[in-house]
């Protein structure tokens, strides 16, 4: 016991005083970064379009360009000001560095809109805007009979809504709107 108690005394000692002869390394042999040197690697087009939505380009974002194609990244910056005009965000170089990262992608419409959801967009849009209807993700309306239901403020409703077809509901704002005029 005391023997092995001995060696590993010697084998603590060993591992835990510094060597004889440290490493010298030359500051001449280490390559110095240049934020020019970077910035090559990032193209004058994709500079250009972060500089312009007012983000700054840290060391962190172009880090993280220079790891991804350029046409992944105009797809990112793409994604991000879709995003960026739907909702509110507090960092948007924090944001736009994490989509960059995922490699994310503007939404696209799978199929071209109906004249018909075209003009249910626009108005519903205006509806939203004056008060008339409630603000509810086109998404999350139901659907009764083929036809999208919105929610008209109302306030003999105990919900302070009614549910109409969104047809019925423009019909009705227009003779509101008519009826307020005269």
């Amino acid at each position: 016991m005391k023997s092995e108690c001995s060696r590993l005394r010697t084998q603590i000692k060993q591992l835990t005083t510094p060597e004889s002869s440290p490493k010298v390394v030359s500051l001449n042999s280490v390559p110095k970064k240049s934020d020019n040197g970077e910035l090559k690697n990032i193209s004058q087009e994709i500079t250009h379009l972060i500089t312009e939505m007012g983000i700054k380009i840290g060391v962190r974002l172009k880090q993280e360009i220079a790891k991804h194609e350029p046409e992944r990244v105009k797809l990112a910056i793409s994604a991000f000001e879709q995003y960026r005009s739907h909702n509110s965000i507090e960092s948007p170089g924090a944001c736009l560095l994490a989509m960059i990262r995922d490699e994310a992608e503007p939404n696209v419409p799978l199929k071209a809109m109906t004249p018909l959801e075209d003009e249910f967009e626009r108005w519903y849009c205006q509806a939203i805007e004056s008060g008339f209807c409630q603000d509810v993700p086109k998404k999350y309306l139901p659907i009764q009979q083929g036809e999208i239901q919105v929610r008209v403020n109302n306030d003999k409703f105990s919900s302070g809504y009614e549910l109409l077809s969104w047809q019925i509901a423009k019909a009705k704002m227009e003779l509101d709107e008519d009826s307020s005029i005269s």
